[in-house]
This record gives C-alpha cells, structure tokens and sequence, in this order.
C-alpha cells in the first residue's frame, strides 16, 4: 500500500478506520490478506499490524478532525458536542477524553 495510501486513508475526508479490509478492498488483495492466509506473508502480516488501527484510535482520530474544525471555524470546542458529532458512546468517550484534552490543550498552547 505504501505510505501515499496509508496517508490517503487516514486523511481522507469522511475519516476510514484503517483495517485490513479496508486496505485489501482498496488494493484487490483482500482474500490475501485475511487472517487464514496471511501467516504465509509474514512482513505483510507485520506491516498490518503496524498500520491498523483499533477502534479507540479511530474515534480519537475522528473526534481530532472534529476539534480541528471547530477551531478553525473559531468556534468554542465543548467535548459534548464533540462526542454528538462523532457519535461515539458515551462509555467509549469517557475513556478518550484525557487524550483530547491534552491534545486541546497543546493547540491552545501553539496558538
């Protein structure tokens, strides 16, 4: 896939979890790839465990790109709506906050 589709998937407009499907739906080699085959291509298999990422990284991702744009639209950044927006649960939320807080407050530092 190479470090342009990586990047291509992780900036992409609409955020895409990266998974393995997703990377061998993109490149046709997805029956390649599954979990069954791929211990007989062990750099791939090693390469993909680098570039997946688990569903907590991607909502922190996807909360990121959110907080992003409402300080460049200048509008005050509340977590609540940053979580409506994402639509992450709550549950799951509570437990990316420290994250996005460190990550506001460093922002808020630059600027």
């Amino acid at each position: 896939m190479g470090e342009r589709g990586r990047e291509r998937l992780y900036f992409a407009t609409t955020p895409v979890r990266i998974t393995r499907s997703a990377i061998g739906k993109r490149l046709n080699i997805l029956e390649r790839i599954e979990k069954r085959h791929v211990f007989k291509l062990p750099y791939t298999n090693q390469l993909l465990s680098e570039i997946i990422e688990s569903v907590q990284d991607f909502q922190i991702r996807r909360c990121l790109k959110v907080i992003d744009e409402f300080l460049e639209d200048g509008e005050p950044v509340i977590l609540w709506r940053v979580q409506k927006k994402c639509a992450v649960q709550l549950h799951d939320f509570k437990k990316i906050i420290p994250k996005l807080e460190e990550y506001l407050s460093r922002e808020k530092e630059r600027n």
